[in-house]
């Protein structure tokens, strides 16, 4: 009995062995579950990412900050008072190179110290995991700061060994925020010229590839202010306790008084005297990144090289070439290469986030619908939007086709790229992940035919997202009022006595309970 159980024992483990080698070998899957290849946002750079506690590349620790504004007031006091900035913009200049000192890449755009990403990947490492449903099952990480036109290599020989340790074909293919830049890189290498023979399907998911705001305004150097939007991006960016509630109030009643528009002029007045320091406090940090240059809108691309880089130009031969690579090649031709896809009949869609105010640097932010970062109008290729505390005017709603309209009247979809494969998530803000999204991905990567915003009940153009239930459901006319941003004087005024009643009432229990 035991010699039989043994050789039945030994014919399994020789077949399993036979099937693991002919599937190495070219042995093809036969379920229709594409792998869901997903080039993900941003990752966090570290010193030494191989640490034992790996500490953050961007050096943003208080005491570091503390010290470099006490060095540096002294200059200022001085400045202001002779009005020559030249020695305060040097000691600006010198005191913010530890911050960005281990995150800066060298003049080439090359990383030459021990920095990186605490998740990456090697040939060899890939797992067959594509019966998942989860966007992570082959989450492709990279270094944030790199060429994208380089990383691109790598994304393929990564899709490459995917197809072949999963015995798939073709790869589901998505891309989030800078991930987008990453993903055209490799289409316009790899996938245009293959006829897109690895890919089932792509997904534009909240993509900087079509421009963000804070890059145009910090690599043009053109900052402005706009009262209204700062209120908003306080009431949306601070915390919820007494001393953020207060500060959120003041910040509110200081606007509502137009206390809040001189503190404006001030710094702008300020920032005009400063202005000449950030080209080289740029090129100390973030400029010598390629892949942040890929997030400039394209008409903004050669302002932004004449600001940075100005008359040293010749020092950075071989990083502008890679960048002017990549703004050549890809981004100037994305709606190109997406349309080509599409004709090709590659599944797209376009997922975009909104309701949220934009960071407020630029004269425009007091208008733009946004997820706080990317302007809604590019993350949609298109799409046409009423400014943030309006809707669209009588007039237009009136001629537009009613089937593309948001329920909020904000968004009309007709003049998107896609009008049929883009969608909408109302009040998920940018950095956010939420799972809602992430099945509407699943969802359409696992669709056989070019998923539409009409093809699936559950994920209809416009979307509301309910931090509360991590859910996605269907915007309406009932549930898409979700601010109030034109509140009267006196509501604001009883908010900030709210606040501060709240704040005193805090510190007193705080400064009577005992110690432990």
């Amino acid at each position: 009995m035991k010699r039989t159980v043994s050789c039945l024992l030994v014919v399994s483990i020789l077949l399993s062995l036979f099937s693991v080698a002919v599937f190495a070998e070219g042995g093809k899957c036969s379920c229709d579950k594409a792998p869901l290849v997903y080039v993900i946002g941003r990752q966090e750079v570290y010193d030494d990412p191989t640490a034992e506690n790996p500490v953050n590349a961007i050096h943003k620790d208080k005491e570091l900050l503390l010290d470099a504004v006490k060095e540096a007031l002294p200059y200022l006091a001085k400045a202001v008072v002779t009005d020559k900035w030249d020695e305060y913009c040097n000691k600006l200049v010198e005191v913010m190179k530890p911050v960005f000192e281990n995150y800066k890449l060298n003049d080439e755009g090359e990383v030459t110290n021990s920095s990186g990403c605490l998740s990456s990947w090697a040939p060899g490492e890939v797992l067959d995991n594509h019966q998942s449903d989860s966007v992570y099952s082959y989450a492709y990480p990279y270094d944030p700061r790199l060429d994208p036109w380089e990383i691109a290599d790598d994304l393929n020989a990564y899709i490459q060994e995917v197809k072949q340790v999963t015995g798939h074909d073709k790869v589901a293919l998505f891309s989030r925020c800078i991930g987008s830049a990453i993903a055209m890189a490799y289409l316009v290498k790899y996938g245009k010229p293959s006829g897109y023979e690895d890919i089932s399907c792509f997904s534009l998911y909240n993509g900087t590839i079509g421009g963000v705001v804070a890059a145009d305004a910090f690599f043009t150097g053109n900052i402005s202010f706009d009262s209204d939007a700062i209120e908003r991006y306080a009431d949306e960016q601070l915390g919820t306790d007494a001393l953020f509630q207060f500060l959120k109030m003041t910040i509110a009643l200081f606007n509502k008084t137009y206390a809040l528009d001189l503190g404006i002029l001030g710094i702008e007045k300020l920032y005009s005297k400063i202005k000449r320091a950030f080209p080289e406090i740029l090129l100390d940090s973030y400029a010598t990144c390629p892949s942040y240059w890929s997030m400039l809108s394209p008409d903004k691309f050669e302002a932004a090289k004449e600001f940075v880089f100005g008359s040293k130009a010749e020092k950075y031969p071989v990083l502008i070439s890679k960048i002017d690579r990549f703004h050549d090649k890809v981004q100037v031709n994305v709606e190109n290469i997406l349309k080509d896809m599409k004709a090709k009949g590659i599944n797209i869609s376009v997922i975009c986030k909104y309701g949220s105010q934009i960071m407020p640097i630029t004269a425009e932010a007091g208008q733009s619908i946004s997820d706080n970062l990317i302007e809604l109008s590019k993350q949609s290729y298109g799409a046409t939007c009423s400014d943030i505390t309006k809707t669209l005017s009588a007039e237009y709603l009136s001629k537009a086709d009613k089937r593309f309209i948001s329920p909020d009247k904000q968004i009309d979809a007709s003049t998107a790229l896609f009008p049929e494969y883009t969608w909408f998530i109302k009040d998920v803000a940018h950095f956010d992940f939420p799972d809602g999204i992430s099945k509407l991905l699943v969802a359409f990567a696992r669709s056989k035919e070019q998923m539409t915003v009409d093809s699936n009940e559950l994920y209809p153009q416009y979307l509301l997202y309910d931090y509360k239930t991590d859910s996605v459901s269907p915007l309406t006319e009932e549930n898409c009022n979700t601010h109030n941003y034109n509140k009267s004087i006196l509501s604001r005024f009883i908010s900030f006595i709210t606040a501060l009643l709240k704040l005193i009432k805090e510190k007193i229990s705080s400064a009577v309970s005992p110690k432990a």
